[in-house]
């Protein structure tokens, strides 16, 4: 790799930050606005976003739990951004595997 592209790699690594599961809201958040929260930390990472379909299809795998009322919680919202990190170095059925 060479040194230019190392540190781009680096500066993306270093910008990166996940909130801690207290910081994600509990408050529920409708499919769009959950879409939206993930996608302002997935930003930094290059061909790194959430889509609302995704987040109906990783429901529909039963990797997470159905929205309530049609909302998403802290579980939820915990549970998907697990999921979109993994998915860049796993399969879905090797995830589902470790839930």
């Amino acid at each position: 790799m060479k040194n230019e592209s190392k540190q781009k790699v680096l500066q993306t690594i270093q910008q990166f930050n996940l909130p801690t599961y207290d910081q994600i809201p509990d408050v529920g958040l409708y499919l769009e606005q959950t879409a939206h929260y993930m996608n302002q930390y997935f930003k930094v990472l290059p061909d790194m976003e959430i889509t609302t379909s995704m987040i109906s299809n990783y429901v529909k795998k039963g990797l997470v739990d159905r929205s309530i009322k049609k909302k998403y919680y802290r579980d939820q919202i915990a549970s998907l951004m697990f999921v979109a990190i993994a998915k860049t170095v796993l399969s879905i059925d090797r995830i589902h595997q470790l839930f």
